[in-house]
């Protein structure tokens, strides 16, 4: 008979939000195991996506989104704080042209719902231009956002996976969950790693899997057969370097968002540079390379409504990222977390759909799975 390891939870995904959990739990005094199918952790969408720590104006107000973005930003800035990872409180303005305006106002009374009132302000054309001289002249109204900033992804990640490891916690590479079973309310996860097999047992179990969360589910007959489980959507998004010139803006800057993303912004990595993205691009598969013909004219022409003066030698190709999403036709669509109540298995927890904002949510999905398990 094979021999089985005990745990007390089992963490399955070691992107930004497996960490964040596993680290939440080994904190509280569990055995943990955190278990990767990568050579590295945090290499997918955890490290592809703008590092942008947002405030949680966007969502509906009872929504996981707001509700985690929200609590999730302050902790996330207390984290790096006493944890010296490096990050900036930039604030960022969400602008708008006369024609977008009422949209605009739509998306600051949705903020104000939200408790946001003391973190935003709605701004006129010449407060605009005294933040941000650079803006484009057919911008009229933008608001105000204070809490946002940006985050050094990277490290936020490794200062998370070492505070785990510092506490006892385990750490397994290049892994595959490939079976499960549930025995006398413990569960059994079968891993596999290059192709040595074992088993591991654990009170608690979590699924956090990212873009590989269908594939995952379908191995666990009661998530399989569970109603909110669901097969993923990609949407690709790809990221354009400023090169040649000096950053035009200090804020972030938002467009009005679209269906399914917030429209290409503008940030700023740690190093001062800027970047814009993403775009959205409906895909079939996980690949990261620059496939579609005249996506710098298409960055060019979007960008050029907030920022009248870029020019399409400015822009340098620099990395994509891939969302997964639960739903492409829905205005919006929220986090996902089954739990006992939607497929049955006792402390086990099954993450999907876990797209922007992800990250800046991170620490408080960790502390709301603990409160779940405790």
């Amino acid at each position: 008979m094979d021999k089985i390891f005990p745990f007390d939870s089992v963490v399955i995904g070691g992107g930004v939000i497996g960490l964040a959990i596993a680290c939440e739990l080994q904190l509280i005094g569990q055995k943990v195991l955190l278990v990767e199918k990568n050579k590295f952790l945090s290499e997918e969408t955890s490290s592809r996506n703008s590092g942008v720590i947002h405030s949680g104006i966007y969502y509906p107000k009872d929504s996981l989104k707001k509700i985690f973005c929200i609590r999730g930003n302050h902790l996330l800035y207390r984290f790096c704080k006493k944890n010296e990872v490096p990050h900036v409180n930039t604030g960022k303005l969400i602008v708008a042209k006369k024609e977008e305006e009422k949209e605009l106002i739509s998306i600051f009374n949705n903020g104000l719902v939200n408790g946001l009132s003391g973190e935003i302000e709605l701004i006129d054309e010449n407060k605009i231009r005294k933040l941000e001289p650079n803006i484009s002249k057919d911008i009229s109204l933008a608001i105000n956002v204070k809490s946002s900033g940006i985050v050094d992804q990277p490290s936020f990640c490794s200062t998370l996976q070492s505070l785990f490891e510092k506490n006892g916690g385990q750490i397994i590479l290049n892994t595959t969950f490939y079976n499960y079973k549930s025995v006398n309310s413990f569960h059994i996860s079968s891993l596999d790693t290059l192709n040595e097999k074992f088993k591991v047992k654990s009170k608690n179990l979590i699924i956090c899997s990212g873009l590989h969360s269908y594939e995952l589910g379908l191995k666990i007959n009661e998530i399989k057969s569970c109603n909110r489980f669901s097969r993923l959507k990609y949407v690709k998004g790809h990221y354009f370097k400023l090169s040649n010139k000096k950053p035009p803006f200090k804020k972030l800057i938002y467009p009005i968002p679209n269906k399914l993303g917030l429209g290409i912004h503008y940030t700023l990595d740690m190093n001062g540079f800027g970047k814009f993205g993403p775009d959205t691009e409906v895909v079939d598969e996980i690949e990261y390379t620059f496939k579609e013909k005249n996506l710098k004219e298409k960055f060019l022409k979007r960008i050029q409504q907030y920022w009248s003066e870029i020019r399409l030698d400015n822009l340098n190709e620099d990395y994509a990222g891939i969302r997964p999403k639960l739903d492409i036709k829905k205005e919006f669509v929220d986090f996902s977390i089954l739990d006992s109540d939607d497929h049955g298995l006792k402390n086990l927890l099954f993450l999907q759909g876990i797209d922007s904002p992800g990250l800046t949510s991170s620490l408080a999905i960790s502390e709301y799975v603990s409160q779940k398990l405790i």
